[in-house]
């Protein structure tokens, strides 16, 4: 089981890691181990262990990660398109 945290400019809201495994697809998860949207798979018992096992950095580095984010340049890339 690999867990990922990426830090990419144009990376989206929210913040999460990917997740992956062998024999299994990528699935992306946020703080909690929970998918992030209807695309991603939820994470086999031997994930969440890991996840579970790991959550303390998990968790910092997806915090680490939304700070970076909230302070690049310009709108937030949630809001980026959107009328105001």
């Amino acid at each position: 089981v690999l867990i990922v945290h990426n830090y990419y400019s144009n990376d989206h809201d929210p913040a999460h890691v990917h997740v992956h495994s062998d024999g299994q697809r990528e699935t992306r998860v946020g703080p909690m181990g929970r998918p992030l949207d209807a695309n991603d798979r939820a994470l086999t018992a031997k994930e969440a262990g890991v996840f579970k096992t790991h959550r303390f950095q998990i968790r910092k580095a997806i915090r680490d990660i939304q700070k970076w984010m909230k302070n690049q340049p310009g709108d937030p890339p949630h809001r980026r398109g959107r009328k105001r």
